[in-house]
């Protein structure tokens, strides 16, 4: 096989693995530049970022607060807030949320970080 064959078969290779794409690229990837995601999350006590979303989870804990996940679409984030601030607090499956959090190392109790919610940007829907 000369080296002319090999060049035109892999050039009819990629020709035809291109060809077979559906166009959708744009909507599946995101160009370098244009994050519409979380922000890097904080990674000490100081460090407050607002995070907006969907809430896909929420469970009053009773005593042991309220839990949560809150995602972008691309990330999820694993959330929790003490008893106090959430006793009326409720959210339905993929309601829109607007928290502001911090990381608290000697808040863990799970594998994963959790993030506390300090507080609540957009009104969530209140326990009657």
């Amino acid at each position: 096989m000369t080296p002319w064959m090999r060049t035109g078969g892999l050039l009819t290779a990629l020709t035809a693995l291109t060809g077979c794409s559906d166009g959708n690229e744009a909507e599946s990837t995101i160009p370098a530049g244009n994050n519409v995601g979380f922000p890097a999350l904080p990674a000490m006590p100081e460090e407050r970022v607002t995070l907006n979303g969907r809430m896909t989870f929420w469970m009053y804990e009773g005593d042991g607060g309220c839990f949560g996940s809150i995602s972008d679409g691309m990330q999820e984030v694993e959330l929790w807030v003490d008893v106090e601030t959430c006793d009326q607090v409720e959210y339905p499956e993929n309601a829109p949320a607007s928290v502001e959090v911090t990381y608290r190392p000697d808040n863990q109790y799970a594998p994963g970080k959790l993030y506390t919610i300090v507080s609540f940007n957009q009104p969530p829907v209140m326990a009657e």
